[in-house]
């Protein structure tokens, strides 16, 4: 199963508002052969989730399939998990999605080029790789461009799984976590992450490496 955003650049392409599925409530499993592709929402003001958003009372499990170059503008590049809603990674790929930062305003200079998260985020395998994110410039002032894999300002854990080749312009190319959120890494490999700073992990809030 293979649902797209792909359209004529004359047209539809980069004038979509909106996700490829929209889990407002209830359960969705993304399972063997699923392809979540080439959503790009780049010119309007959209609130984040370029293939998929996870509302608050909504669960997601991805045990296999792939989702890939989605783009947009503004929290998640690939998905967006709101406060209260789940997303769990058990296979698949995460791949080549990306989030550019259009203004100084926040959640719109560039956050989560794969995955921004203010829920519950549980990876236990599959691979989020080769995900980018780019910041907003004003003159000498940039803003954004934080966490090309993932943007977590809630609850994030890592138990297996790869996140490797994710590129953010500013700091945490692998992960982002702020001041009000929790990450827990139990396991996985990080590998060949970069922002300016080579920083893969950015630590704002609590984190606990290992048991």
């Amino acid at each position: 199963v293979t649902i797209s955003g792909e359209a004529d650049a004359k047209t539809l392409q980069g004038k979509i508002f909106g996700r490829l599925i929209d889990v407002k409530r209830g359960k969705v499993v993304l399972s063997d052969h699923c392809l979540l592709k080439d959503n790009k929402n780049k010119r309007l003001a959209v609130d984040g989730g370029g293939a998929l958003r996870v509302a608050s009372e909504g669960q997601c499990y991805m045990k296999s399939g792939c989702i890939e170059n989605n783009a947009n503008v503004s929290l998640g590049g690939a998905l967006r998990i709101e406060k209260g809603g789940l997303f769990c990674m058990t296979g698949g790929v995460i791949a080549h999605n990306s989030v550019t930062g259009i203004a100084a305003v926040d959640g719109f200079d560039g956050r989560g080029g794969a995955i921004y998260n203010a829920g519950t985020v549980r990876m236990e395998g599959g691979t989020i790789r080769h995900n980018t994110v780019s910041s907003w410039k004003e003159e000498e002032l940039e803003y954004g461009g934080v966490g090309g894999a993932i943007y977590n300002e809630g609850k994030c854990l890592i138990m297996g799984g790869a996140i490797s080749g994710n590129k953010a312009s500013v700091c945490g190319a692998a992960i982002y976590t702020t001041s009000h959120s929790t990450l827990f890494i139990r396991g996985g490999i990080f590998l060949d992450n970069r922002d300016e700073d080579e920083h893969p992990l950015w630590i704002a809030g609590e984190c606990r490496i290992g048991n």
